[in-house]
This record gives C-alpha cells, sequence and structure tokens, in this order.
C-alpha cells in the first residue's frame, strides 16, 4: 500500500485521486501487470500475454468510502478477476 500512497503524492497540494490510489493498490497486488490510468474514472491492467483489462474506478471508490474492510474487499475483487500471474 505504501507505493499506493506515494504515487498519489505530489507537490499539487490535492489529495490523490481513486484513479491514483486504486491503480497503486493493483500494482502493488499484480507487479507483473503494468496499470495505468488511461482517462479520468478508468484503470487500464495489462498482464504479460494477456489482453488488458478497464474497470470503472466509481464502483470501487464506493465501497472504500464506506470503509478500510469494504475498500479491501473491493480491490481484492477487481484484483481477482484479473487472470492468474503465469509461473
Amino acid at each position: 500500500m505504501t507505493s499506493a500512497l506515494a504515487a498519489g503524492c505530489g507537490d499539487t497540494g490535492k489529495p490523490p485521486s481513486w484513479d491514483t490510489l486504486l491503480s497503486g493498490r493493483i500494482a502493488d497486488a499484480r507487479p507483473d501487470c503494468k496499470v495505468s490510468v488511461p482517462m479520468p474514472g478508468k484503470i487500464a491492467v495489462a498482464c504479460p500475454g494477456l489482453a488488458p483489462a478497464i474497470f470503472d474506478v466509481a464502483p470501487t471508490a464506493t465501497y472504500c468510502q464506506r470503509g478500510p474492510r469494504d475498500c479491501e474487499f473491493a480491490v481484492t475483487q477487481m484484483v481477482l478477476m484479473l487472470p492468474p500471474p503465469k509461473p
């Protein structure tokens, strides 16, 4: 989670966006995949040898606003929707 928070920090003085926070959480969970924010509200995940997946941020952000336990569950569900890493 540290990289997710660090990825959201900057000199802008604004809090990090859900896009930034959630993409960092997915990157931590699946370091073999490339995670990006192609447009506000979307997270793209490209794993080696597989078609990229695009997620809407809003449903997960809604869970995250309910509390840390719900947020952890929602992020885990996003990660589970990705194909397993190749050995």
